[in-house]
Parts: structure tokens; sequence; C-alpha cells
């Protein structure tokens, strides 16, 4: 039962299995909304859980209370956890007899494919007609299909995942090859318009802070990570990772004689140890094995902060992102070009070949495919030690097997120390990726909503007469240097990873006055518990949410006194660097909200304080 609280303008329904700050994935991507959200006054989050909450790990519990997150217990009932989704999805108001009486009023309710996705729009039909519907969708569909009779829950083909998003309000897939591949299906199968939108994970600031302080460059201190049953052990590769981990040992033994053996540490939250052990144990003869069964975030961090390399070797790559808490730790990390990480490692580094774990001018490629059910193996016979070696099928396109990533990890360690600067690079651009922002910016402003404020260019006056032929282009510039401004400002004050040293330069040389800015307008503009929540890229105007009618009206009477707490800040001043760098004498500039903008939101909060009223 969640506990009771009171009734709120925004209450947002999150359908998940689970609740872990550990866990990739699914869980992993719920609780990021959920702590996104809670971050907002008049909002109230709920997420559902599939088990007891006294089952919850203390710190995951202490993380829902100090965010007035309300956790949902559901209880499963007898029978396989198979039959219990499959019995959620079709009736989920079953399983909320109890809770329906604390949650009598959901705004949107949010589900997860393949988990619960059709329970989300059941439950909208069964309980809370009025409320939005809001999919993620994790899995595509091929992906996974070869171990559908190992998982939990059934997974939707493509036709079903296509009638669910044109049911949805909006569709997020999760990861750029996810979108792609939804993109494709919905444009070419839909028989209604599906509002399909990109979401990309990104880690919390402690995965960041980790500081690496006790890594020994000459040590194969090898982690990878997985998490869960043997299925996901099976799809994220600790087979390919321990076969390759095991022929660094056989190749180093060579030459290195009685030293330390490579170390290969399975990490994850797993079901059961000695299973994934056993799994793992049958590839390797070499090495040391060792299986770590993380408990809390804190052990996880300390983890990584130990290790000397990551390898994701995922043969697909169903949920989240293996690897990510790795590479955000600054970690040198090797992952499979099929990997839903690799589109991002491609985008954020002009070298990505560092990272994926291939060569430029290599034939050889790391590349996880969907592996039939039964993996053929072949053994390679050396003096006394036969060694078990998955066999990928050969291909011109597909080569990833043990000896593949021996090289790579051998390449990684005779060169650390470049290895090692490149993966503190990735780290940074990972931490400040202004593309993976966007998306949850994207997500907030839709849950929450919002009116659009935009600070803009009025007048100007050049410095020399010959420049007035460019004055369309420069308003342009102008206006698009004022939108990035407030931007950071926005950035800095609230966003948990964006410290003064991540702001960027937007006018080479000129520093800008960031902290009186947060101070003399962001604070004026998020007066009276408004919140920024996104910014509109088509016109650069902030979404401003305002939590109630008089918070709304105040925002329309301050934009003039924003507007002048702006120039005075950013644009006056003798020899003023912005306006030199314009080539402009002066500009004139003005903070404005659509009047037909402000009716129709004013018109929506007074619905919403109405039906709250009601409710109460």
């Amino acid at each position: 039962m969640p506990q009771e609280v009171p009734s709120s303008s925004h209450s947002i329904l999150l359908l998940c299995n689970t609740w872990s700050a550990i866990t990739e994935g699914i869980s992993a991507v719920n609780q990021s909304v959920a702590l996104t959200l809670s971050r907002y006054k008049g909002i109230q989050v709920y997420s559902t859980v599939f088990h007891a909450l006294t089952d919850l790990n203390p710190t995951d519990r202490s993380l829902a209370d100090e965010n007035r997150i309300s956790l949902v217990s559901l209880d499963p009932g007898r029978g396989s956890e198979r039959q219990f989704y499959e019995r959620f999805n079709e009736s989920p108001a079953e399983f909320f007899a109890d809770a329906q009486k604390s949650i009598p009023h959901v705004t949107h309710i949010v589900g997860h494919s393949p988990i619960t996705a059709k329970a989300a729009l059941v439950l909208r039909r069964q309980l809370y007609p009025d409320s939005g519907v809001i999919l993620f969708y994790h899995v595509i569909p091929r992906d996974v299909e070869w171990l559908a009779d190992s998982l939990r829950y059934p997974v939707p083909t493509d036709d079903e995942q296509v009638r669910l998003g044109e049911q949805a309000d909006v569709v997020y897939s999760v990861t750029e090859k996810t979108h792609w591949y939804y993109a494709a299906k919905f444009r070419n199968r839909c028989q209604t318009e599906v509002d399909h939108r990109l979401f990309l994970p990104q880690c919390s600031p402690p995965v960041f802070d980790v500081r690496r302080s006790n890594v020994k460059n000459d040590a194969y201190d090898v982690v990878t990570l997985t998490h869960g049953s043997d299925a996901c052990a099976a799809w994220s590769g600790v087979d390919i990772a321990g076969c390759g981990v095991n022929k660094v040992a056989m190749e180093t033994a060579k030459y290195k004689g009685s030293a330390k053996p490579p170390t290969l540490r399975v990490g994850g939250t797993h079901n059961d140890v000695t299973q994934i052990r056993n799994h793992v144990k049958q590839f390797i003869s070499e090495l040391v094995l060792d299986v770590a069964n993380y408990r809390s975030p804190k052990e996880l961090y300390g983890d990584l902060d130990r290790r000397t390399l990551c390898i994701v070797p995922s043969r697909s790559e169903p949920y989240g992102y293996m690897g990510l808490q790795a590479l955000s730790a600054g970690i040198p990390t090797l992952i499979s070009e099929d990997s839903c990480l690799a589109s991002v490692v491609k985008r954020l580094t002009s070298e990505p070949e560092v990272f994926l774990g291939r060569d430029c001018g290599s034939d050889d490629r790391v590349i996880g495919i969907p592996p039939p059910p039964f993996h053929p193996l072949m053994y390679i016979i050396e003096p006394d030690k036969p060694v078990k070696v998955p066999v990928t099928p050969s291909t011109e396109s597909v080569r990833q097997d043990g000896s593949v990533w021996r090289d790579r990890i051998l390449g990684v360690m005779q060169n650390y120390q470049t290895a090692d600067d490149n993966a503190k690079q990735l780290q940074m651009a990972l931490k400040r990726d202004e593309m993976t922002k966007e998306t949850h910016d994207n997500f907030v402003s839709y849950v929450l909503g919002g009116i659009r404020l935009k600070h803009e260019l009025t007048g100007l006056r050049f410095q020399y007469r010959k420049d007035e032929e460019k004055e369309v282009p420069v308003t342009e510039s102008f206006n698009n240097f004022l939108s990035a401004v407030m931007k950071q400002c926005w950035r800095y004050k609230h966003h948990p990873l964006t410290t003064e040293s991540d702001l960027y330069p937007i006018i080479a040389g000129v520093d800008l006055p960031i902290k009186d800015l947060v101070s003399k307008v962001t604070n004026k503009i998020e007066g009276q518990n408004r919140r920024i929540v996104g910014v509109d890229n088509a016109s650069g105007a902030f979404i401003v949410y305002c939590p109630t009618t008089d918070a709304l009206s105040d925002l329309w009477a301050m934009c003039d006194v924003i507007n002048r707490s702006l120039s005075a800040t950013l644009l006056s001043g003798e020899e003023n660097s912005i306006l030199e760098h314009f080539k402009l004498e002066s500009v004139t500039t003005r903070t404005i909200i659509s009047g037909p903008e402000f009716l129709e939101y004013k018109n929506q909060l007074t619905k919403n304080m109405i039906d709250d009223d009601q409710l109460a």
C-alpha cells in the first residue's frame, strides 16, 4: 500500500517490476524518470514493485522516501512469474484493488515494454480514463526472440508494439538503436500517427565521481557487467568475456612466467551467484574468476574504482546500456559494435575505435549478434589444456569470438595510458552530453506542461553602417546567443551533472556572468515555485511550469522586470565584450509570453485546481 499523500495537480503512476539503484535496464530508466519528476513541487510520483517492500534494499527504500516517491507493492499471488505478467497485462485493475484507495487520481500512467506497456493502456481504460499514457520501449523483439522461453514475461511482436504505440499518447524509445528501429516500424506499419520520441539514459552523479584511485596499470583486472538471470548473462556475453580473458591469460603466461594471472570479475545483481560462476567456469582454464553480487550502489562504485578495464561483449542489448556505468566512471571500456552504447560512443568521440574494440585497418570487428538457441562449441586443443570456445557463425560481416577480444584487450593494455586518457575524455563528454539531457527535458516538459517564455532582440544599432545589411542574420545569431546563455544558467542552477567547469564558452574569450544571471534573471523566472522544465528548440523559448494560476499571472506581470534584469546584467556597460563580438553599438530586447498561450494555460490550470478540489 502506498502512503497517503495530499492531492496533487500531477500524479504520475510508473508501472515497473522493481525499484533499484544498481540494476541496469528498465529499472534504471524507471528510477531515473521518477527521481527527475520528484524534484518538482506539486508532483506526486508512484512506482509499483512486484514484490513486498521489505524485499527492497534499505538504500533503495531510503532513496524513495527522501524523494517523496510512494512505492506501491503489488502481490503477484500464486503461479509462475510468467503467468503473473500475463494476468497483470490483461487485467491490472484486480491488482490495484487496495492501492486505488490511496491513488484516486492519476494524470499520467507510464508503462515499460515489454513488461507493463499493455497494462498501462488497460489500466487507463479500467480505472483512470482521464489519464495520459506514456510508453517506454526498451526491447527490439528480434534481439531476444531466441531467449523467449527463458524470459519471465512474453515479448510483444513488432505488430503488437506498433498497435500499443498507436493507443498511447507518446512513445519514448530508449537508446538511439531502439529509436531508429521503431521509427521505421511506425512509419511503415501504423494506421494512425504515433508521437515517437527518443530517451537516452544517463548515469547519476556518484558514478561520475568514481576516482579510480587504486588502479594498477600493469594488472589485467577486467570486469564485465551483467545482472539477473541466466538469460541476462547469455545476451550480455559473459561466456565470450570468459573466453577472451582466458586467452589473454594463456598469452601472457608465455612471457610473464609465474606472474599473477589476469582476473575476470563478473559484476552485477545476480539471482544466483553459483549459477553465474558455473556458467563462466566452463569456458576458462587459466584466469582467476570472481563473481561480485552488488547489494548497494556503494559496492558497485567501490568495485569500479579498482578495475583496470571493462569489457561488454554483448550479443544483443535489449535493456539499457551495459557498460555505461563503466564509461561514466572513466574506465577504459571495450564494447561490441552491435550494442546500444556504440552509437553514443561514435557520436561523442572522434576516435570510436579506442572504445569499440577494433582497429581502423583491421578486418576483425567486435560485433555482437543474436545467437541461435544452441551455441555451437569448438574445442581448441593445446598441450593438456582443452578449452571450450564459443564460435559465432562465420559470415562476411560478423566475427566475434574469444580471439578477437583477446587481441583487443592486449591492445588496450599495451598502450594503457592512452586508453585511460581517452576514457577520461569520453567520461567528460558523457557528463556534458546535451543531447541526452534534452531527451530528459523533453519527457519532463511533456508530463508537466508549461508556457513558453522567450528572450529576443527587438532592435539593434551597428557600430559601422556597412554592417547594416547583416541585420537579419545578426538578429538571428543574437537570439540564438541569448537562448544559449539562459540555457546555461538553467543547467548550472538545476542539473546535478552541471558544474561551473562544465559551462562551455559560448563566445570564445568572453566570460559570461552566469552566476549573476542565475540570481537576477533565472530566479525571477522561477519565483512562486515556478520551474523551467525545458527549451523549445524551434523558438529557443523556455518552457516554464507554473503550479497555480497566481504563479502564471505573476510571471506574465514580471516579463518587463525580467527583461530589464537581463539587459542590465548581460548587455550593459561600456566596451561590452558581447556587443563588440557582434559589432553592435547597442541593442534592445524583450521578454515575452504569447497572449493566446497564456489564456489557454490559465484555463488548464484552473481546470486542474477544480479537479483537485473535487478529489479532496
